[in-house]
């Protein structure tokens, strides 16, 4: 599954559209482990409170986990897809809040990096009062089958550390592009596509060529390209976390670069905020190269600016 260049800023809704929302709990929800994945705006207090509703319930989170960071980039999702697996965690539950109200979703995992095949069926199920909805998943689950999970921890388990690069870390850019061809593949949106194209045209003068939707990135080394154009989508501490940038010291705003009319700018950010970053993968030993500085952006077309100005910079092409 190769993730949209330009994804809605709920992710779930993604997913979402495989599934068929009803009012039964699924088979085995109380004899499985689970996995709640959250809006990382609900309140830690609030996800306590889940997980004691939970566990009255019967229902195994073993762990918490943002909702955004797992779907943020391929590489990520195969390595939490990997995590899933080896926990043998059968049961994904999206929380999010919008407005007063509270809304669960529990599904079966297919155990694969696409989540849930199409028309699954999922316990869609929500209200303003979160007592009362735990309540509710607690009399249903219960008077749907018998509870076996028993051993169910009071506070859940918080930290994971998905490690989605494979060869190394470099803040610098990919300077063999002056060579080799750059891969690129498309979103599967004809819009974007089409921004995509345009922008490459115009900007790029060095080797590159566009690869369908969903294209296998195997069969795109056997071509003869060693370069891909990468992007992480998800919150800046967080995209800046999974990259492997340092992140041991607290941080509320993130400085970013941002080319703008020709010129240099520096932008500062929420560390909270939603953001897009790109950057090159080498396809071969999996080395990634995210230029000299942050150049993530709120705005995906500025973040593919900042990155291609940075490396023409870099090449000295004008």
């Amino acid at each position: 599954m190769h993730l949209l260049f330009v994804q809605p800023a709920d992710p779930v809704s993604i997913l979402e559209k495989k599934l068929i929302a009803g009012e039964s709990v699924p088979p085995e929800l109380l004899a499985r482990k689970s996995i709640l994945l959250f809006d990382p705006a609900i309140e830690q207090t609030i996800l306590n409170q889940i997980q004691s509703g939970f566990q009255a319930a019967g229902i195994d989170a073993v762990l918490h986990y943002p909702i955004d960071m797992p779907l943020s980039n391929t590489d990520v999702n195969v390595e939490f897809v990997k995590y899933l697996n080896g926990r043998d965690i059968r049961f994904i539950i999206f929380l999010r809040k919008a407005g007063n109200q509270y809304e669960f979703i529990f599904a079966p995992f297919n155990r694969s990096d696409s989540w849930f095949d199409a028309e699954t069926p999922a316990w869609k199920i929500s209200g303003s009062d979160l007592n009362e909805t735990l309540l509710s998943i607690r009399r249903n689950s219960l008077a749907s089958q018998k509870k076996k999970n028993f051993l169910i921890n009071e506070v859940p388990e918080t930290e994971l550390h998905l490690n989605p690069v494979i060869g190394n870390h470099n803040e610098f850019y990919a300077i063999d592009l002056r060579v080799d061809k750059l891969a690129i593949i498309k979103a599967g949106d004809v819009k974007t596509d089409q921004q995509l194209e345009d922008f490459f045209k115009a900007n790029y003068p060095l080797a590159y060529t566009f690869f369908d939707a969903g294209s296998n990135e195997r069969e795109i080394r056997n071509k003869g390209y060693l370069y891909l154009l990468e992007l992480i989508h998800c919150r800046g501490l967080s995209a800046m976390k999974l990259l492997g940038y340092d992140t041991s010291v607290p941080a509320h705003t993130l400085s970013s670069i941002s080319f703008e009319n020709g010129s240099l700018q520096i932008r500062t950010l929420p560390a909270t905020a939603t953001i897009y970053k790109f950057y090159f993968k080498h396809l071969e030993n999996g080395n990634i190269y995210l230029g000299q500085r942050w150049d993530a952006s709120e705005d995906w077309m500025q973040a593919l600016v900042n990155q291609i100005s940075g490396l023409k910079a870099e090449l000295k092409i004008k």
